[in-house]
């Protein structure tokens, strides 16, 4: 095998221990699986004692220091959503843009998902 030979062979290697190195990256997890379900058990019973029924929720949503939350996907809350509420996705929770979105932190929200409806609502 000639030098060009020696050379093309060289890159076709090189390319193939890249595009290895890639996948490995790309197949790291960046979520902490076990201490997402740390948290979630932690936060259960707080949980539990923050659902309100929809007839609280409707009674809610009345105040004026309230704030209605659709933490649905992008595509769900424009097929619908409550009047008033505004759109932030559970995935796109920050400091930052829960501020913009929130006047006040004694400002009630009230946050609704996917979790919280059945059909016939």
């Amino acid at each position: 095998m000639g030098v060009k030979g020696n050379a093309i062979l060289g890159l076709i290697t090189l390319a193939a221990f890249i595009g290895c190195g890639l996948m490995a990256q790309a197949q790291e997890s960046q979520v902490d699986y076990d201490g997402f379900v740390d948290l979630s058990a932690e936060i259960s019973d707080y949980r539990s004692s923050r659902l309100v029924d929809l007839d609280t929720f409707n009674e809610m949503k009345t105040d004026s220091d309230t704030i209605i939350l659709d933490t649905r996907s992008a595509e769900a809350y424009r097929m619908g959503h409550i009047d008033g509420a505004a759109h932030l996705n559970f995935s796109d929770f920050t400091d930052d843009k829960l501020a913009q979105l929130i006047p006040s932190k004694d400002t009630r929200i009230l946050i609704y998902c996917n979790n919280n409806f059945t059909d016939n609502v």
